[in-house]
């Protein structure tokens, strides 16, 4: 039987399909050194972005995505089109200025993703996602103090389950501080309790899930609103552990607890989350090749 012949064809790269790249990359370039500086000065910030970056890379290998020479096809030029032009628009939207040009960046990884890689539905809900982080990153300061009065008020409704006297107090200060008072100890609800980093995490992961699933709308929505809730209990329930296990410790190793019970709790949620979204796109169930030849 005649064997076939395989002929491989090497393509010349395109020379305007090489500015079009450089160009790109210029013109997100600004916003791309926005986001270092956002993600150097917060470490939640650069916590989630390592998370979401590891769990993609997890899907990946489990989805078995793979990488193929660049390929500048309709759908890469399509959205790096449209990149173009959210960056060209962005400097007339004063309020919306931002979110434009950001969205530019996401649509422009979003093509080269589409250049670069075979699953286009990985792509799109990775880029997604990446969009929603950059939009959690933009607005962290406005969730900070809305975020720590939740999660004091949900500790402290946890803690008077067992121990009446504790209850949630406004500190002297400017800016005002929150506090909560559990057997006459004072605890500061400080800005690394308002839970942001596990919180965001947990959001994004359950937009990518929720993304990459061919579920209804209505179980892709319910995915992403069971990821935050698990984060918000999740959040509270490590200021619980905190308060309750502190007291049992001298001072000095008051940090490793608080280290310790926000890992913890961290992971808890993070896998909650991963088993959920792995449930909603299918890779939990995934049946396995036979192992015979």
């Amino acid at each position: 039987m005649p064997q076939s012949t395989q002929t491989n064809i090497t393509e010349k790269p395109n020379l305007l399909d090489v500015v079009a790249w450089i160009c790109a990359a210029i013109s997100f370039f600004p916003f791309a050194v926005w986001l270092f500086d956002e993600v150097s000065r917060s470490r939640q910030l650069s916590d989630a972005l390592l998370i979401f970056a590891c769990i993609c890379v997890a899907v990946a290998m489990d989805a078995t995505v793979r990488l193929h020479k660049p390929k500048l096809g309709r759908r890469p030029l399509a959205f790096l089109g449209l990149a173009y032009a959210a960056v060209l628009i962005s400097p007339y939207c004063e309020t919306a200025s931002m979110p434009l040009g950001l969205a530019g960046l996401s649509l422009f990884l979003m093509a080269a993703g589409f250049a670069c890689i075979d699953k286009p539905r990985f792509v799109f809900a990775a880029g997604v996602a990446f969009y929603a982080f950059l939009m959690l990153s933009l607005f962290i300061s406005a969730f900070d103090m809305p975020l720590r009065a939740l999660a004091g008020n949900i500790s402290v409704g946890i803690l008077k389950l067992v121990n009446p006297s504790a209850m949630l107090v406004s500190l002297p200060g400017y800016p005002p501080q929150i506090g909560m008072i559990v057997n006459s100890k004072t605890y500061l609800v400080a800005a690394e309790c308002n839970g942001f980093g596990l919180i965001s995490s947990c959001a994004v992961l359950s937009v990518f899930f929720a993304t990459l699933s061919k579920a209804p709308i209505r179980g892709r929505l319910l995915l992403v609103i069971l990821g935050i809730l698990a984060a918000v209990v999740a959040n509270a329930l490590r200021i619980v552990a905190i308060v309750t296990l502190a007291p049992h410790f001298r001072k000095e190793h008051y940090m490793v607890v608080h280290e310790a019970c926000g890992y913890f709790f961290f992971a808890l949620a993070l896998l909650a989350v991963w088993k959920m979204g792995r449930a909603k796109i299918g890779l939990a169930g995934r049946p396995q090749p036979p192992s015979g030849g």
